[in-house]
């Protein structure tokens, strides 16, 4: 699962927008930047839920083709490749929330998961300073329907 072959990814994931608990979308640039819109229909909003485990899913920004994942100091970011950094344990929370934990990192004294989390700004939180019970770590994936070709436009 390094990567892509031929422009297209090796594994395929479910389609889907992720809706952050503040309402910002989450957004991954052409660079791979990632930060929250307000902007749903935006091409940088769609991304492949790829599982990769029991309960444990590759979230991939379906136009820029990079992984989100979360370094050792727990920051957010846009990795080229699939490493060991952009495994996400996927939790579901009260109301059908989506909780996203680092599957390699977690607070060395209480052993708490690193969540991934927006801000009510939109920006990416660092994973020791998000909370499972703040609105900053909750996402509802909004699941789109047909072939993930013909949503993407790829050819």
């Amino acid at each position: 699962m390094e990567g892509y072959l031929g422009g297209k990814p090796q594994l395929r994931g479910a389609v889907a927008r992720l809706r952050g608990g503040h309402g910002h979308f989450l957004h991954m640039g052409p660079d791979g930047r990632l930060d929250g819109t307000w902007e749903e229909a935006g091409p940088g909003t769609l991304f492949n839920l790829i599982p990769v485990g029991l309960r444990v899913v590759a979230i991939q920004g379906a136009r820029a083709g990079r992984y989100v994942a979360m370094n050792g100091a727990g920051v957010v970011y846009a990795s080229v490749h699939f490493t060991p950094e952009c495994r996400f344990k996927e939790c579901v929370f009260e109301n059908y929330h989506v909780l996203y934990a680092s599957a390699l990192y977690r607070q060395r004294r209480s052993g708490r998961a690193w969540y991934l989390g927006l801000d009510r700004h939109g920006r990416p939180m660092a994973g020791p300073r998000v909370r499972k019970d703040k609105a900053a770590a909750h996402f509802l994936p909004q699941l789109l329907e047909g072939e993930p070709q013909n949503i993407l436009n790829l050819p």
